[in-house]
């Protein structure tokens, strides 16, 4: 008898506690079925406690174990679904080139179904990359196919996860809409990141004390079911409402405890973004810390240029020409400015657009 039927037998009411070792004992004993299933939940599961680099190499496995089996509807749905599984590690990882990669397999394949729902989604997620790697134009295009998907499904928090434009107002909106939607369908693990991010969006139009709550809520309610992904990210979000809010004391606390987590989750992407709010918080003090806001400022912008994040090394140019704006350093400061105003417009990124041309418009 087979090792992978063997312990089906015994641990029947603790599959999931052993789901490791059965994807193993399946996948060598050529149980192409099996395998796929125990591959695909072991993935998940290093998902959940954040071991990126531990899911990706088991969804890399299972989609080997994938292609041993006759191509079905069935078997076309799961190699979508192994895709867009890969793409939330790799995102987490910063390896955006194998981001696109997934995405556009996955495309494929909800195509080739004629699966609205699966093309929203996946659209939806093509325009955060886009979004994230400064290409507008391609952002803007498959935003607008996840939307009207979504709105011809009447799949409402898709709507939601697709409306990251830059248009504040807007993301409050979609963020506050989506919230409700959330609660009154008990769909608590969108909870986190719907709630942070009306928090942020709040923040960010000058609403600070409205959108601390929701900062808060997000990182809380995150914590207490254990939703670790973009845990990071929501804890960055929440120092910044706490430094736009004059808080610096708990900015600093919470940024730290931000860096500490996408360092211990391998969260590169998310490391360049707090290292880059490290360099607002140098600089929102009394008396700018220069030598330490321009380290991570450039720390920042290393990464980001390493992983084609071009709205982050805009920020940060931004950030180094209020920064040496504000010490005297003019030339610099037009430098940085300029920059980060021409990527701003190349990018469509009106709101900060506005900040930047401000910036470059008041006195030293």
């Amino acid at each position: 008898m087979l090792i992978t039927e063997v312990m089906e037998r015994i641990y029947a009411n603790r599959l999931v506690e052993h789901v490791e070792r059965l994807a193993h004992h399946a996948f060598r004993g050529a149980l192409w079925e099996k395998s796929v299933a125990y591959l695909r939940q072991a993935g998940s599961r290093a998902t959940t406690r954040s071991a990126n680099r531990e899911a990706v190499a088991w969804l890399e496995q299972a989609a080997t174990a994938l292609h041993h089996l006759p191509e079905t509807r069935e078997t076309v749905q799961l190699g979508y679904d192994l895709h867009l599984d890969s793409r939330q590690s790799l995102w987490q990882l910063g390896e955006l080139d194998q981001v696109l990669e997934h995405l556009r397999a996955a495309e494929e394949q909800a195509q080739a179904l004629g699966d609205n729902h699966r093309q929203a989604l996946v659209a939806g997620h093509l325009t955060q990359y886009f979004w994230l790697t400064g290409d507008p134009a391609q952002g803007l295009e498959s935003g607008q196919r996840a939307v009207k998907a979504a709105a011809t499904l009447d799949d409402f928090d898709l709507q939601v996860f697709c409306l990251r434009s830059g248009d504040i107002e807007g993301a409050i909106r979609a963020h506050q809409r989506g919230l409700e939607c959330c609660q009154a369908r008990k769909l608590a693990t969108l909870i986190p990141q719907m709630a942070a991010g009306l928090g942020y969006a709040l923040a960010l139009a000058g609403r600070v004390a409205e959108g601390l709550p929701f900062l808060e809520q997000g990182v809380e309610y995150g914590l207490s079911i254990r939703r670790m992904d973009h845990h990071p990210i929501r804890l960055a979000w929440l120092s910044e409402g706490y430094m736009l809010s004059g808080r610096m004391d708990a900015a600093v606390d919470t940024a730290s405890r931000s860096l500490t987590a996408a360092r211990l989750q391998n969260e590169r992407g998310s490391e360049a973004w707090i290292l880059r709010l490290f360099g607002e918080i140098a600089s929102a003090k009394g008396h700018p810390d220069l030598a330490a806001a321009e380290t991570h400022f450039r720390q920042a912008m290393a990464l980001a240029e390493e992983r084609a994040m071009r709205p982050l090394v805009a920020h940060c140019h931004l950030g180094l020409g209020k920064l040496y704006r504000r010490t005297g350093r003019r030339k610099q400061a037009r430098e940085h400015l300029t920059t980060a105003t021409t990527m701003y417009r190349e990018m469509g990124m009106d709101f900060w657009l506005t900040q930047a041309q401000t910036e470059m418009a008041t006195p030293a």
